[in-house]
């Protein structure tokens, strides 16, 4: 836009569609999560999704369930959680976060005294 100029050239009106704005179509899900969490951070969950977005069960673990549109966002936030997480769906996340796992205990592994890069 560092070049923009009055040319004088007119263009006519033209119709155009409304784009469709509902939740469905800029979030269209795609990926069901569902997640055990601990007790203590039910406040977390609260404040992310509101206070119905979890069933206590009769152990005190809080089931939660919920559509994401993007899975690097998904695992980044239930690594937030560190063991107070325990994804029970999809099996894809549960790989992508047993992989994270593996590739910290790598770079902090007890033993490993040199210096190891991500």
């Amino acid at each position: 836009m560092d070049h923009v100029a009055v040319s004088g050239q007119e263009f006519s009106e033209r119709k155009i569609s409304r784009p469709d704005f509902s939740d469905e179509k800029i979030f269209p899900g795609g990926i069901h999560v569902k997640v055990l969490f601990s007790p203590e951070v039910k406040w977390r969950l609260i404040e992310s999704f509101g206070p119905h977005c979890f069933a206590e069960r009769e152990d005190g673990l809080l089931l939660f369930e919920e559509e994401y549109t993007n899975e690097d966002h998904l695992l980044s936030w239930l690594l937030g959680f560190g063991d107070r997480a325990r994804v029970l769906e999809p099996e894809s996340v549960r790989t992508a976060i047993l992989g994270a796992a593996e590739n910290m205990v790598r770079l902090y592994g007890a033993g490993q005294e040199e210096e190891r890069t991500p």
